[in-house]
């Protein structure tokens, strides 16, 4: 949860501040894959409808997956 409120934050302020592409990285493989794949999770509902309506204000977007140091590879 934390994690996809940080997302949505930083897509809302990128969006706010008129840029027109963006990259965002998260550490988290559920949030990542539930935001490319256009999922939803009631838990989430708001918070990922807000991602997704900010990320049609971009010309490009992506979301990555990268690994903490902590992570196992």
């Amino acid at each position: 949860m934390a994690e996809a409120i940080a997302v949505r934050s930083a897509v809302m302020l990128a969006a706010s501040s008129n840029l027109q592409s963006l990259q965002v990285f998260s550490d988290s493989q559920a949030l990542v894959s539930m935001v490319k794949a256009k999922e939803s999770r009631p838990a989430l509902f708001g918070i990922l409808f807000d991602i997704y309506h900010f990320s049609c204000l971009f010309d490009t977007i992506s979301f990555s997956l990268i690994y903490s140091p902590s992570s196992k590879l």
